[in-house]
């Protein structure tokens, strides 16, 4: 009896220890599984800094290259457009005697001016310096048709013995009128005479800075028509507020239109702070030489539609005050002298 009590109690020893191992395994399972559970988290947060990391250092790569390539690119323009800043740029004016008749102590003088810009390009600047003396030989071409050697010499014989000195003749020189990064625009001044009435007059060309080409009208817009036909509109509009207006229509009637329809249709001009000058009305014209000259600037807001969008400079500021310009006279006269003897 006792035996087999003591077999019974052994008997539910030992199979009350594979319960207690198999809790013990159980619970070992479990934090294994947890274990296996939080490293494999930790694993995808790792993972997830990682990529996020990556893509951070991508994108910032990548602003750093934009930034690279924006500031190449703003220094490549700036390094285009460093030859016409205007600070940059120098004009020396050189006048020089073309012409020269001397009669006993009378003399007739024909001086220009060229001028030199300096802080371009040396091709541009070039090219504008030898479209200038071209215009000028045209204008000296066209006095000398006008006002032939032998009557020169004839005035000067009468004036010699009259003065003690006696000068004639006529000068053409040149000022920056307008300046941008673009463009120079010059006021042409021709000055002078053969005694009476002067012949003065002024105009304007106006120079690429960057080819020294001469801007032509005909060149910027986009429909000349409709150009022609603003321009027209304006002029009329402009002139009948004029107070010369009166004087134009008792001389002239309505022919004085087909004069100005003729000079507009020649697509002169030039740029001005205002806009650009569409038409200039010599002396004696469609009015009387003490009317003096008729000139009329469209302003760019007038015809922006009709002028390319580049040659709009209506919101650019005129630069002509801030270049360094500098005269260099080589003519041995002082001007033009009329001291009578006593």
């Amino acid at each position: 009896m006792e035996g087999s009590q003591i077999g019974q109690s052994v008997d539910q020893r030992f199979r009350k220890v594979p319960d207690s191992a198999n809790k013990l395994t159980d619970k070992m399972i479990a934090l294994i599984f947890l274990i296996i559970i939080l490293v494999l988290v930790l694993c995808i947060v790792i993972a997830t800094f990682f990529i996020i990391n990556k893509k951070n250092e991508e994108k910032t790569t990548e602003n750093i290259v934009n930034t690279t390539n924006s500031t190449n690119a703003n220094t490549e323009n700036a390094t285009n457009n460093q030859t016409t800043k205007q600070k940059d740029i120098k004009i020396t004016y050189t006048t020089e005697i073309v012409k020269e008749i001397t009669v006993g102590n009378a003399k007739y003088i024909c001086r220009e001016q060229v001028p030199k810009i300096e802080g371009i390009d040396e091709t541009a600047s070039k090219k504008i310096e030898d479209n200038i003396k071209k215009h000028n030989s045209e204008i000296w071409e066209d006095i000398d048709k006008q006002n032939k050697e032998e009557s020169i010499k004839e005035i000067l014989t009468g004036a010699k013995d009259y003065y003690e000195s006696y000068e004639i003749g006529f000068t053409q020189s040149y000022k920056v009128k307008y300046l941008n990064s673009y463009v120079i625009t010059f006021s042409t001044n021709f000055d002078g005479g053969i005694g009476g009435v002067s012949w003065a007059t002024q105009s304007g060309v106006t120079f690429n800075l960057k080819t020294g080409e001469i801007v032509n009208v005909e060149d910027i817009v986009t429909s000349k028509n409709n150009y022609i036909a603003k321009c027209k509109e304006y002029v009329y509009d402009e002139l009948k507020e004029d107070s010369r207006y009166a004087e134009v229509v008792n001389m002239h009637g309505k022919d004085y239109e087909e004069k100005i329809n003729t000079a507009i249709e020649k697509l002169g001009g030039y740029f001005t702070d205002e806009g650009i000058v569409c038409v200039e009305i010599p002396k004696y014209v469609i009015a009387s030489g003490a009317s003096g000259e008729f000139r009329f600037t469209i302003p760019y807001e007038e015809i922006s539609k009709y002028i390319k969008e580049e040659y709009d400079f209506s919101n650019i500021n005129n630069k002509a005050s801030l270049i360094k310009q500098n005269y260099i006279d080589n003519t041995k006269t002082p001007g033009t002298v009329m001291k009578k003897n006593k």
